[in-house]
């Protein structure tokens, strides 16, 4: 039997410090909130949503099919894509934040919290140069690289259709053949639950190559796990501007 069979509690969000009060008035007033505190708080949704992707992948892990030509794989693949396409998605609106708030991002006030964060000064401050254009060549990681052109290239939308043209030659007429790009697959069925349109997922998984210049298998080992540091760098951050409010009850 389970700890949640035997508790009747979830495991979920197990890993969560104690829940701590927080004035709200300190992190936004009932009026007049000034530049920081607009963009602190939405960086903390930039961390939960990113954080929330990253729970998503975890679990998905924990439920992959056996890895064969099958509807289950199929699907599970095509829900893996789909995280990767999010996470992309999720990192172009963090420049377009960073970028909007660019003048914040060298204050001393900015620049005290850093000082007071733990650890993640050195993702931080790459990002920050990210979103200004200012990082030297050859210098940087390929997670770097990869954030670069996701910065430089919007992560496609359903109306921007090249993209997901190039990703679908790419994957069924560049790739080295194999039994998954030899044909285009699909389950076609009467209910949600019995359809997914398989070649799609292949154009998605297609493009993101393209727009990260990683394969599959680079994504999965290196960007995941470089993710997890920045978002640790902007947890970092967040948790130094909410004990600089001085709001916890």
């Amino acid at each position: 039997m389970s700890d949640t069979e035997e508790t009747g509690r979830s495991e979920f969000g197990a890993h969560l410090k104690p829940l701590r009060r927080i004035r709200p008035e300190t992190l936004i007033p009932r009026s007049q909130e000034t530049d920081s505190q607009q963009f602190f708080l939405a960086l903390a949704v930039f961390f939960n949503d990113i954080k929330s992707l990253l729970l998503l992948q975890s679990m998905l892990e924990k439920e992959r099919p056996p890895e064969e030509e099958s509807p289950p794989d199929g699907e599970w693949n095509g829900v893996v894509v789909h995280l990767r396409k999010l996470v992309c998605g999720t990192f172009r609106e963090l420049f377009c934040l960073l970028k909007e708030y660019d003048d914040l991002l060298d204050s001393e006030d900015v620049k005290s919290l850093l000082e007071k964060a733990a650890r993640g000064q050195k993702e931080w401050n790459e990002l920050v140069a990210i979103s200004r254009q200012q990082r030297k060549a050859g210098s940087e990681s390929s997670f770097v690289r990869a954030l670069v052109k996701i910065r430089a290239n919007l992560a496609f939308h359903y109306y921007q259709t090249k993209p997901l043209v190039r990703g679908f030659r790419r994957h069924f007429y560049e790739d080295a053949k194999t039994a998954r790009n030899q044909s285009a697959f699909v389950s076609v069925g009467r209910s949600l639950q019995e359809t997914r349109f398989f070649y799609a997922d292949a154009a998605v998984q297609g493009a993101l190559i393209d727009l990260s210049g990683q394969t599959q298998s680079e994504f999965d080992d290196e960007f995941w796990a470089h993710l997890r540091r920045v978002l640790e760098a902007v947890g970092n951050l967040l948790n130094a501007h909410v004990a600089h409010a001085k709001g916890v009850i």
